[in-house]
């Protein structure tokens, strides 16, 4: 197979304005307990009473590509922090990430489910009460039962739910509307193409990736976090589960009417 017609994967005029706005951030501030700020950017500090909404995309394990984690305000995706690093093992970035989200107002928090058992271990070590549930698809059982679909920890990421992420993505930043002042996330969504694939009988595919030499760790992060924003914003029913001890929190978007 060979690849050809790289075109890019998101709106050219849109990233180059965004990126223009990009700035260092907060350097100032200090960071919360146990997050070490090498690892850290931050553009807003915690407002009391606002919903925030995290994601982490977890790498493979240590030293290898970057592990991240970004918060970002749930109601209008404006992003105030990025936890960044390819030198912790991944227990240590989900220790990290936990004590951010907390901070953040007790954050809704999702992670990519095929490489997240770093983060699942933790959460379910420190009871952490505000986790994204994905709802799986219903089996013939429990269509015959009547029973609604079971609901899991983590986004899973497939080529078919990766190419729809990357859709909500597009969308959202060819209508300027994520705020983000992370020159790193710009520079990523710059170099991030759509390939044509051809294979030797003539089939010919297409998939959104990064150019040779490039990361995609802070775009596969910002598609996660855009698809699970609308499910966050739910911190009183969040505070009443965890009052009666729930382990964890079922993003349901009919608990934001109640």
């Amino acid at each position: 197979a060979f690849a050809s017609m790289l075109v890019p994967r998101f709106a050219p005029a849109a990233v180059a304005a965004m990126r223009e706005q990009a700035t260092v951030g907060i350097q100032t501030a200090d960071p919360p307990d146990g997050v070490d700020a090498r690892y850290l950017r931050l553009w807003a500090l915690p407002r009391p009473g606002l919903g925030y909404v995290a994601y982490t995309d977890c790498a493979e394990g240590k030293g290898k590509d970057y592990t991240v984690t970004m918060v970002a305000v749930a109601r209008t995706l404006q992003h105030v922090a990025t936890l960044r690093e390819n030198v912790l093992e991944p227990e240590q970035h989900a220790a990290m990430a936990e004590r951010l989200c907390r901070w953040y107002n007790t954050a809704l928090w999702g992670w990519e489910r095929n490489k997240g058992e770093g983060v699942a271990h933790l959460t379910g070590l420190t009871h952490y009460p505000a986790i994204y549930y994905h709802e799986e698809g219903r089996t013939e059982q429990q269509v015959r039962e009547g029973r609604p679909a079971s609901k899991r920890p983590g986004l899973p990421i497939t080529e078919a739910s990766r190419e729809t992420l990357l859709q909500g993505l597009g969308g959202v930043v060819e209508a300027y509307a994520l705020g983000s002042q992370d020159r790193q996330l710009w520079d990523e969504l710059a170099s991030f193409i759509t390939v044509e694939h051809r294979t030797p009988t003539g089939q010919v595919h297409y998939r959104a990736q990064a150019m040779g030499g490039n990361h995609d760790d802070m775009v596969m992060c910002a598609a996660g976090l855009v698809a699970i924003a609308p499910f966050a914003g739910m911190g009183t029913e969040v505070a009443r589960r965890e009052r009666r001890g729930v382990k964890y929190f079922e993003a349901n978007p009919a608990l934001a009417r109640r």
